[in-house]
């Protein structure tokens, strides 16, 4: 049985490639529950599927070098356009062991700037996914 362990997590955001600004990653999904349970029932609540949503968490390291997290991430803020992330556990291709997570996405809140007194300053980032995911191994 394989464990895994984030050693190379890609991370591309709107085509920017920021896996090494990037030091955590939290990929949630999830569908609202809908009470459906009616009379007759055998005892046991019955809930069907609602509405998805899901969020992309990932701590950056701020940095406002050309290319870096600054320069991708607050145009993106600013605009409010979606844009596409994706997110590769072992890397950025695509393969049976390693399927890459490709979501639209927007982002609603930006840290410009975070952190203490000598130590590295991070970015927090929570974006939003604005339709369904796709998984690919190919």
């Amino acid at each position: 049985m394989e464990k895994l362990v984030l050693k190379d997590v890609s991370v591309k955001v709107n085509g920017v490639t920021l896996t090494r600004r990037a030091r955590s990653v939290d990929v949630d999904t999830s569908a609202a529950e809908l009470p459906a349970t009616g009379f007759g029932g055998d005892g046991w609540e019955e809930t069907e599927q609602g509405l998805h949503a899901g969020t992309i968490a990932v701590e950056f390291y701020q940095g406002f070098d050309a290319g870096g997290t600054h320069d991708t991430l607050w145009p993106l803020h600013l605009s409010g356009d979606e844009f596409e992330i994706e997110i590769g556990p072992k890397g950025d291709t695509a393969a049976a062991d390693n399927p890459l997570f490709v979501a639209p996405v927007r982002l609603y809140a930006y840290k410009f700037l975070q952190g203490e007194v000598g130590q590295l300053s991070p970015n927090p980032v929570t974006f939003k996914l604005t339709g369904p995911p796709t998984v690919t191994t190919t």
